[in-house]
């Protein structure tokens, strides 16, 4: 009965709302002009950063794996800084301070996804870092471990 206002959304649903969202928030940027990304936020003076989809599967499959890895030696879980900092350990063809800082990005921007959208990842330490302030150290704090229900692409 989906006359009745008391359905939560279909998760299908949740997600084409979501690309709609992104679909209108990516054609307001282009109107405002591709390289002035900071004058429509003044807070930010940091472009967006882009990576291609070959990128963000091969760096999601350097995440699952390790996380998978982990688990089954039965090591502790990582924190997403730890993640971020493995990552960044692990890539030997960044050799510039700007290069760590865009791989640092695309890293975080990355987990965003694989937790938010694509629900690959899990936060298992939700409520124990919930009155961590600001917004930044509550998301390094984050204990992350791959959905038990994902299958990776082989």
């Amino acid at each position: 009965d989906e006359g009745s206002g008391s359905k939560q959304p279909s998760p299908a649903k949740k997600r084409k709302g979501q690309a709609e969202q992104e679909e209108e928030g990516a054609k307001a940027q282009e109107k405002d002009g591709e390289g002035e990304a900071g004058a429509a936020r003044p807070k930010k003076k940091s472009k967006k950063v882009e990576i291609t989809q070959e990128d963000y599967d091969l760096m999601t499959s350097m995440l699952v794996s390790e996380l998978r890895a982990r688990e089954e030696r039965q090591e502790d879980d990582m924190t997403q800084q730890e993640v971020i900092e493995w990552y960044l350990l692990v890539r030997d063809d960044i050799d510039s301070d700007e290069g760590l800082i865009e791989a640092r990005k695309k890293m975080q921007g990355v987990i965003q996804r694989l937790i938010n959208v694509d629900h690959t990842l899990i936060v298992l330490n939700q409520e124990e870092i919930a009155d961590i302030t600001p917004e930044k150290k509550r998301r390094e704090a984050r204990k992350l471990s791959v959905h038990p229900n994902f299958v990776a692409n082989s």
